[in-house]
């Protein structure tokens, strides 16, 4: 066992680079993690919308129909915590931007899939 970790160690070690100013490598090209949450917050949120379409489309509801289930289903979660919780104003009502990308991702959802079928 000890060869194994003498070795490992071996590899792991800092490199010394002779006659260079190199000092190891810099992570500026990483974006933030707040805005990587804020992303994916954005994907899940659309997710949630094109599921809610498909199903609704799968029960034949108007297009109406369709983005009000997308968006209840998309935000519903996060309205019903929010209310427990009893942070106000809602996180939609605050940022109405939220509601409208759950109702466009609904409603582009109904229009592939009715490209898509025909």
């Amino acid at each position: 066992m000890a060869p194994f970790v003498s070795a490992c160690s071996e590899w792991n070690r800092p490199r010394k680079f002779p006659n260079s100013n190199f000092k190891g490598f810099a992570m500026w090209g990483l974006p933030s993690s707040d805005f990587v949450l804020y992303a994916l917050s954005l994907v899940a949120l659309t997710a949630q919308a094109m599921t809610a379409a498909l199903a609704a489309g799968k029960r034949s509801m108007d297009w109406a129909g369709v983005c009000m289930l997308g968006c209840i289903t998309a935000l519903g979660g996060g309205t019903i915590r929010d209310v427990l919780l009893g942070h106000y104003p809602l996180v939609w009502v605050h940022y109405p931007s939220y509601l409208v990308l759950a109702a466009a991702a609904a409603f582009v959802t109904i229009l592939v899939h009715a490209w898509c079928t025909g």
